[in-house]
């Protein structure tokens, strides 16, 4: 390994640019290799390249490709037991170490394309002469832990005021619990369906959805969502469904037509069209009939309380500690599938390749869970705990923060803890924690530029952009 520190994003530009991967090689097994289609950067959570071609020993392969350093960082970041990791059908790094196997959390092995360092360094030289000066350039890396930890923390106090400012305008014209709802499901449309969330939210009003669930008597309180929520978004038309039925989609969303016919008419709600959702090139996981079963859940749960009372009362229970409020949080807003989503995408008649529960995953899983508390739930009741004066809230709320465990790595973090020198024992001496890893994307978003260095060591950056999400 070189001296200096690799910015694992030099070794993307290597996957995409060289012509390395122009010739046939070999993997790590032996087996011959050749790579068809590069696939697309992923920007979210997950591998690093999505829908990659390859043929291995003559037979073609579309999966997903993750790219690190060091073989190590696959079980270091902790992909091994991550579901969002199955598709990965390719792992490249540098040869500096003989490799470990590269196994998935179902089980399987990847394949491995080892980088010779001589190659990739006469590329990165000849394509980017400048990486060593701006590895160095980082003020942050040679500093004392302490400093970093001081700096880190308050970039990540910055990020999480920055998104309660955003809801802050939104609030003037809602109540706190539809703002808390209308980000919820902003933050279930990932990137491709955030506006047909954002229009659900506003003709299905939480107030309106809670009253239906506590009128109703002869269903679940989360059918009865489900119901409204499928309705509203024009999933339930029967002459759509008619085009796919099988018997058990029949099963499922008979009493949801039967109560969405005769609320759509008493609540006077047009349905949105079935077009305006999107589900090209999504994972059948984080397809939004399957967001919104989820969602039908989560608000089954807050039904009695109340979306805000609930998480405050939840918040300021001294009878449990931080850690466990934050677990507890966490697993509320994780939703398991049901019979009928554990092995169905939508409500056409494919299905799950196997028959067993549970194939697809959750209907939102732990890193989602992650997202919508750090992204969305701490912000608003940032926000909220000001509003009102609760100072108790406020306290209560930045030490939660500051101990909720980091959210899945992405390709911002994953440069910025390289960038500063925050190896796997330096972080883990740091506590690396949610409020650290918002401190990085802070930096990387706002300030990491070559001349901004000295408002960086400030210990308390400067806000600049006011978006809401990773």
């Amino acid at each position: 390994m070189p001296k200096n520190p690799v910015p694992e994003t030099d070794l993307h530009i290597f996957w995409e640019k060289s012509q390395f991967f122009s010739q046939r090689l070999l993997t790590h097994s032996g087996k011959n290799i050749e790579i068809i289609h590069r696939g697309s950067a992923n920007k979210d959570g997950g591998p690093d390249y999505r829908g990659i071609v390859l043929r291995l020993d003559d037979v073609i392969i579309e999966g997903d490709c993750e790219i690190h350093i060091s073989p190590l960082d696959w079980v270091r970041h902790g992909h091994h037991i991550d579901p969002a990791y199955n598709q990965t059908c390719l792992h490249i790094s540098l040869d500096s170490i003989p490799p470990p196997p590269i196994q998935l959390e179902n089980g399987q092995n990847v394949e491995q394309i080892l980088v010779p360092q001589t190659e990739f360094e006469h590329f990165i030289n000849r394509h980017n002469p400048a990486r060593k000066v701006e590895t160095n350039a980082c003020a942050l890396f040679s500093k004392p832990n302490y400093k970093k930890l001081e700096i880190l923390q308050a970039a990540g106090l910055h990020r999480l005021r920055q998104k309660a400012r955003v809801f802050q305008e939104r609030y003037d014209s809602v109540s706190w619990d539809q703002l808390i709802y209308e980000g919820i499901f902003q933050a279930l449309g990932y990137s491709k369906n955030i506006q047909p969330f954002r229009m659900l939210s506003n003709l299905l009003p939480i107030d309106l959805v809670f009253h239906e669930m506590q009128q109703s008597r002869n269903m679940p309180p989360e059918d009865t969502a489900a119901a409204l929520l499928f309705g509203a978004a024009g999933f339930l038309e029967t002459k759509l469904l008619a085009q796919s039925y099988s018997s058990a989609v029949e099963i499922y969303s008979k009493n949801l037509i039967e109560f969405w016919q005769h609320a759509r008419h008493i609540l006077q709600i047009q349905p949105m069209q079935r077009a305006q959702w999107q589900f090209f090139r999504l994972r059948p996981q984080n397809f939004p009939t399957r967001r919104i079963a989820g969602i039908a859940h989560l608000l089954a749960k807050f039904q009695r309380q109340g979306i805000l009372e609930r998480l405050v009362t939840d918040l300021k229970n001294d009878a449990l500690s931080i850690a466990e409020i934050n677990k507890n949080l966490r697993h509320f807003f994780t939703i398991p599938t049901d019979d009928f989503w554990s092995v169905h995408f939508d409500f056409k008649e494919r299905k799950a390749p196997s028959a067993n529960k549970g194939d697809l995953g959750m209907l939102i899983g732990k890193n989602r869970a992650d997202d919508l508390v750090i992204n969305i739930i701490f912000p608003i009741l940032e926000f909220y705990s000001r509003e009102v004066g609760d100072s108790i809230l406020q306290v209560k709320l930045l030490e939660h923060f500051t101990h909720y465990p980091r959210l899945q790595e992405n390709t911002i973090t994953r440069e910025m803890i390289q960038k500063t020198g925050l190896s796997s024992q330096t972080s883990a001496r740091l506590q690396y924690n949610a409020r650290i890893q918002q401190g990085l994307i802070h930096l990387a978003k706002n300030i990491c530029k070559p001349a901004q260095c000295d408002q960086c060591l400030q210990s308390t950056p400067p806000c600049a952009s006011t978006e809401v999400g990773n």
